[in-house]
């Protein structure tokens, strides 16, 4: 499975044109982007663009860093669990393999950062299957 996270599209027209050749050069089966400043009009939009099957989008409230996922049908996706920070998904590939992925944007705000470090810990103590987490954490530290 190739994949690619990236965070920040802004709808800029040459962010999307280089967004779009580096799905086609990977031939890539899922995209996270975190905090595209675009509505959830213009994600759908976007998915025709970029050639994905099927998208799942999280609108944030208030500036508009929302998430997107995209995905093609090789793999089947079942979606977990999402709210303004983060979209958890069930992937079975085609061995019939189950793993989980999490795409993930963290607080801006420097005082939630030990709330998003418990909710991190937590989840990862709920995986039961191999877990791959992506994104931008907005924390050069790390949690401890």
């Amino acid at each position: 499975m190739k994949v690619i996270s990236l965070n920040c599209i802004r709808g800029n027209s040459s962010a999307v044109h280089n967004i779009k050749y580096l799905v086609r050069h990977f031939n890539l089966n899922l995209l996270f982007l975190s905090a595209t400043l675009v509505h959830k009009n213009k994600i759908e939009d976007l998915r025709y663009v970029l050639d994905f099957d099927s998208y799942f989008s999280v609108d944030h409230t208030g500036r508009g860093d929302n998430l997107a996922l995209f995905w093609r049908t090789t793999f089947n996706y079942q979606i977990v669990n999402f709210y303004n920070n983060h979209i958890i998904v069930d992937i079975v590939d085609p061995t019939c393999s189950l793993w989980k992925f999490t795409g993930y944007y963290g607080y801006l705000n420097g005082g939630q950062r030990r709330a998003a470090c418990d909710f991190l810990r937590q989840l990862s103590s709920q995986m039961n299957a191999p877990w791959c987490i992506f994104r931008d954490f907005n924390d050069i530290f790390g949690c401890k």
